[in-house]
């Protein structure tokens, strides 16, 4: 069980059915001293003394809070919550003799690729993981995670790490290879992974897009880029457990045929499928490593059936902000006690905002960028 302040109540967060119950302040100090160590006597022995009052009246109401804790399976349980491990890659020398290498950004740490230069080559190209920048001063990024990427007979490609993909030709490798390091990234350990977009305003302001697929969101960060912001990603974005920055993961944008001529541009090439930044923008700029504190949370929904050119921002309260942040939050199981800690401080630092559009990302994005100036 995680617990965690938020505004002037608490959250607590269940590991073993993922679900999630807002308390009052007082409610959720008690359900944090509730670790298996504390006794009920040792409980109400602190609060007697914080209170100052009578023993007797606060062993009362602690039972009774500790009866509806019960009740709703928080308390008095012994069931472990097994924690995936992390993921883990090739062996250190790979086999290989000696192996080309290429190191990739995901979030907060490195995957490097080894293998044949021409096939490395066609992957950074692939990924467009070229004409970024990082902030140098952090996050610490921990141990590679090695990728062989291997030639076989016929044209056969092998991605092997703790597991092996297999694919009939190169070409076929590339289409999934994307796919293959957001799993990595969704399930670090060390920072939180949220399914968003996010940018950089040229006023240097930070704006998270969270959002399920297929609510715009991949849209709306390729229109934001092509009316002037830097991009940080289109899938995933870290969020920093101690700092709180916007962690970037600027590979291309995952556009479909549909999105590309919503935003002006023409069909791509089905070779390839994802966009690169600069088609939306020639001085584009793809940012990796910290980017900076989040100050705006917008989640946008696109209304299909909605009337064109129709845009509404709607700013949310506290726990609206919270509970759309844990909607769209892929690894919390993983990071534990610190990723509920970095949520709700997230979500009371940053304005957040329900953004529904129906069409013209181009006008969705301009009017936004209005709005938030």
């Amino acid at each position: 069980m995680l617990v965690s302040a938020l505004g002037n109540g608490a959250v607590a967060y269940d590991l073993r059915t993922e679900t999630v119950h807002h308390l009052n302040l007082t409610a959720g100090q008690i359900l944090a001293e509730c670790d298996g160590l504390s006794s009920t006597a040792t409980i109400v022995d602190r609060w007697s003394a914080l209170s100052g009052a009578e023993t007797s009246r606060v062993a009362a109401d602690i039972e009774k809070v500790l009866g509806v804790f019960a009740e709703l399976g928080l308390v008095d349980r012994d069931d472990p919550v097994c924690v995936p491990c992390p993921l883990s890659g090739a062996s250190d020398d790979g086999g290989l003799d000696p192996p080309a290498c290429v190191d990739v950004d995901v979030l907060d740490f490195t995957v490097r690729l080894r293998g044949a230069p021409g096939l490395l080559e066609s992957i950074v190209d692939h990924l467009g993981l070229r004409n970024r920048t990082a902030d140098p001063a952090g996050p610490e990024r921990r141990p590679p995670i090695c990728l062989d990427v291997l030639e076989g007979l016929e044209g056969e490609v092998t991605l092997k790490g703790e597991r092996a993909w297999v694919f009939a030709t190169p070409l076929s490798m590339l289409d999934q290879i994307g796919t293959i390091l957001n799993s990595y990234a969704a399930a670090t350990h060390s920072c939180l992974a949220l399914h968003a977009g996010g940018v950089r305003t040229p006023e240097g302001r930070v704006v998270l897009l969270p959002a399920v697929s297929g609510g715009g969101k991949s849209t709306l960060t390729a229109a934001l880029v092509a009316a002037g912001c830097d991009l940080a990603g289109d899938e995933i974005i870290g969020v920093d457990l101690r700092s709180g920055y916007a962690i970037g993961y600027p590979r291309r944008l995952a556009l479909d045929d549909a999105a590309r001529n919503a935003i002006g541009l023409p069909p791509g090439d089905p070779a390839v499928r994802d966009t690169d930044p600069t088609e939306l923008l020639e001085s584009a700029t793809r940012l990796s490593g910290r980017v900076g504190e989040i100050n705006v949370v917008v989640f946008p929904s696109y209304d299909a059936g909605g009337v064109a050119d129709q845009i509404e921002l709607r700013e949310l309260t506290l726990v609206d902000t919270f509970n759309q942040l844990l909607a769209n939050t892929l690894n919390l199981v993983r990071v534990g006690q610190p990723g509920l800690d970095a949520l709700c401080h997230l979500a009371e630092h940053a304005t957040g905002y329900r953004l529904t559009f129906a069409d013209a990302p181009m006008t969705v994005a301009r009017h936004l960028l209005t709005e938030l100036d």
